[in-house]
């Protein structure tokens, strides 16, 4: 099996290229499919997939937390740069 890919998607998710990452994910999937079906897979292979999932698991939860948090910050910028118009108070009149 190419021990390339571990270091090739960690390198994309790295620098936020997730659609190569996705790809790169897939062709490993694929070559250790093809090893389980040939017999060849060993623990050492199974002990580096678990260890990049755990990895890939991780890079795209602190990901999507970072674009909640931006999305959050722009939500917050555009009240305080837009605030809505304040609505005239009520004219109570007593004869």
């Amino acid at each position: 099996m190419n021990g390339q890919y571990p270091g090739a998607i960690r390198g994309a998710f790295a620098s936020g290229e997730f659609t190569k990452a996705r790809r790169l994910w897939c062709e490993y999937a694929g070559q250790l499919e093809q090893s389980v079906a040939g017999g060849t897979a060993t623990s050492a292979m199974f002990k580096e997939a678990r260890e990049l999932i755990d990895w890939s698991a991780l890079i795209v939860k602190v990901f999507r937390a970072h674009a909640a948090s931006q999305l959050t910050s722009l939500y917050l910028a555009g009240i305080y740069q837009n605030p809505q118009p304040e609505l005239p108070a009520k004219v109570r009149v007593c004869l």
